[in-house]
């Protein structure tokens, strides 16, 4: 049940880092587009972006459906229905950040220079 349990959390992450690659991508070519209009005058932006929303690159509602669905059969099945227990399961811990070693860092490179 334990090995099942750490299989669903990290395919949950996966899809999570899945739809946010996909965002970006889509951000990276909405900025290069539109780079490209501005360079060569021309006004391609809007109808290659309907095109790639309409296309299997601009829709990630298969991917959010599986999410959804990989969430409610983990809360289900593994936090008896309560489900902010199960998401704080799901969802990966931050990480602390140790501003000591980044304050230490610009400080030396300040004095140095």
């Amino acid at each position: 049940e334990e090995q099942l349990k750490r299989a669903f959390i990290e395919f949950y992450q996966k899809l999570r880092l899945l739809k946010n690659y996909s965002f970006l991508n889509l951000l990276a070519l909405f900025k290069i587009m539109k780079k490209y209009d501005k360079v060569s005058s021309r006004n391609a932006l809007k109808p290659y972006l309907d095109m790639v929303d309409c296309s299997y690159i601009g829709n990630s509602d298969e991917v959010t459906r599986l999410v959804e669905r990989v969430e409610t059969t983990f809360i289900k099945h593994f936090s008896n229905s309560n489900r902010s227990k199960g998401m704080g399961i799901l969802r990966p811990k931050a990480r602390k950040e140790k501003h000591t070693t980044t304050f230490s860092l610009g400080l030396l490179t300040g004095c140095t220079t």
